[in-house]
């Protein structure tokens, strides 16, 4: 996964944030699981990239033909512009 500020600054980056965490349901499992939680640094970051190491079994969501996800996150300090942030999720289906 790796999350990604298009326009950062010194008071405007990854750091304002203490984390993320993903929720996924899908039609066919509707009981929302967390498939991913990141913790950011509390120095200026722009780009963070990370390789969760449990990640929950997902097989049973990505066999329907509607995926939902939902992103939470908790901010550590105000920005003072509005941000662009990509997430970008790889999922491996063994």
């Amino acid at each position: 996964m790796t999350v990604t500020v298009a326009n950062p600054d010194d008071l405007n980056n990854l750091s304002n944030f203490e984390y993320t965490r993903i929720a996924l349901s899908s039609n066919t499992n509707q009981n929302p699981v967390n498939a991913i939680t990141l913790n950011f640094p509390d120095t200026p970051t722009a780009t963070l990239t990370v390789n969760p190491t449990d990640s929950p079994e997902l097989i049973s969501y990505l066999k329907g033909t509607e995926l939902i996800y939902t992103v939470y996150g908790k901010g550590r300090r105000i920005t003072t512009k509005p941000m662009t942030i990509t997430l970008s999720v790889t999922v491996t289906v063994k």
